[in-house]
Formats: structure tokens, C-alpha cells, sequence
């Protein structure tokens, strides 16, 4: 009995990657502003808790290559009117 797995929360999300998921998210954010460090970084980030079975790790990936294109073309447009 105490070597028994944790029940799942309710709605569906597991625990497992969790954390992974939340800081591929804040990486996300921050690709805005550093698009070659944190947007891989939230893409590997986003794979990892997808490996782990956390249904928000599709999510942060594809959000992480948005934002990674999004801040590139920020870049590009500082670049060309700064």
C-alpha cells in the first residue's frame, strides 16, 4: 500500500513533466526578447514534458516556435528602424 502511485489530479493532468511544462512556457516568454536561446530552450523544454506524458507539451512546443518567430521578426524590425 505505501508503494502505490499517487492518483492523477482531476481534469485530466498528470504530474509527471508538470514543472517541464511551466518552464517551457516562461522560456516561450522569453523568446520573445533572446529568440536563439530561449526559444530552443522552450522547445526542448516543451519536448521533454511530452516525453513525460504532460498533455500542455505540444502546446508549449508550438508556442515556443512562435514566439521564437515572433521575436526574430521583433529583431529584424529594431534592426531595421534603431
Amino acid at each position: 500500500m505505501a508503494n502505490e502511485p499517487a492518483p492523477d489530479p482531476p481534469g485530466g493532468l498528470t504530474a509527471q513533466g508538470k514543472g517541464l511544462a511551466v518552464t517551457a512556457f516562461a522560456a516561450a516568454g522569453l523568446a520573445l526578447l533572446v529568440p536563439c536561446l530561449f526559444g530552443w530552450a522552450g522547445i526542448l523544454l516543451g519536448l521533454a514534458a511530452n516525453q513525460k506524458g504532460h498533455p500542455l507539451g505540444k502546446v508549449a512546443v508550438y508556442t515556443s516556435i512562435a514566439t521564437m518567430l515572433i521575436g526574430f521578426a521583433l529583431t529584424a524590425l529594431a534592426r531595421k528602424y534603431l
